[in-house]
Formats: structure tokens, C-alpha cells, sequence
């Protein structure tokens, strides 16, 4: 589970520290700045992308403890703390794309920002635990109905 979550969390700090030096809006080409730095949302878009890189990188420490420790006690409560941080830092990544939208297209398409918002405000609803449980359940059943019936055909209508 510790190389799982290793390999996770190295793709999450991956992206998160590509995205802090590629910002939305680009850089200033003479004092090198970012252009959007003083708008309110690149500041969210890089408070949220240096928590979700920063919580990656602290997993990517703990899971090298994981292996190096000799207790299996520390062992799980590290793994432990190791999944609820990289939960978190998930969790920060999708405000952090959300505002990076927000600050690069508001001013030319407010539509396309609109969409971008509800769509993450919808899918950070259906990500909780009490959501996907029942359509993860949903599903298993309408599989199972599915193969119940197509075992129900005849051999010429199988492919």
C-alpha cells in the first residue's frame, strides 16, 4: 500500500509543482513576475496549489518512514496520517485548477468560468463519501442486471 500511495503522491506533487512555475496568465517578460499576481484568485489558485504540493511532499516523507521504521505500530499510524493528508491535498487541487480558470478567463468568457465552477462545485459534492457509496452500489447492480441479461440472449446476438 506504501508504493500505491508513494507513486500517488509523487504524481500529485509532480503536477502541483508544474503548475506553480506554468501559472495561469503567464509572466511579465520584463520583471518576470506573474501578470494575474495581484488579482485575489491567483493568490487563491497559489495558496491552494502550494498546500496540495506541500501535503503531497510531507506523504512522500512519512510513506520513506513508513519503510524505515521498525515498528509496525508507527508504520500504521504514519500510513494513516499518510492517506488523510493526500485526501486533503486532492481535495486542495481542485480549487486550485477551479481558481486558475477563474483568474485567466473571467474577463473574456464569464460563461466558460460559470460552467468550470459549477461543474468542480458538483463533482466536490459527489466525491464525499456519503455520495459515492450509493452510486458505487448503483452501478454494481446495473452491471449485474446487465450480465443477467445478456446471459438471457440468444448465441446469435453475442458478439
Amino acid at each position: 500500500m506504501a508504493n500505491t500511495l508513494s507513486v500517488v503522491a509523487g504524481l500529485l506533487a509532480t503536477i502541483t509543482f508544474a503548475a506553480a512555475f506554468q501559472v495561469p496568465g503567464g509572466f511579465d517578460g520584463e520583471s518576470g513576475s506573474p501578470i494575474l499576481l495581484q488579482k485575489a484568485a491567483f493568490k487563491a489558485f497559489m495558496i491552494f496549489n502550494s498546500f496540495a504540493m506541500c501535503g503531497s511532499m510531507a506523504v512522500l516523507f512519512f510513506l520513506l518512514w513508513v519503510m524505515l521504521t521498525g515498528s509496525v505500530t508507527y508504520s500504521f499510524l504514519l500510513l494513516d496520517l499518510s492517506i488523510a493528508i493526500l485526501q486533503l491535498s486532492f481535495g486542495a487541487t481542485l480549487p486550485s485548477f477551479t481558481t486558475g480558470v477563474y483568474v485567466a478567463t473571467s474577463q473574456k468568457a464569464l460563461w466558460l468560468v460559470i460552467s468550470i465552477c459549477g461543474l468542480s462545485s458538483t463533482l466536490v459534492v459527489l466525491l464525499r463519501k456519503t455520495f459515492i457509496l450509493p452510486i458505487a452500489k448503483f452501478f454494481k447492480l446495473a452491471l449485474h442486471c446487465f450480465g443477467a441479461c445478456n446471459a438471457h440472449l440468444p448465441s446469435s446476438y453475442h458478439p
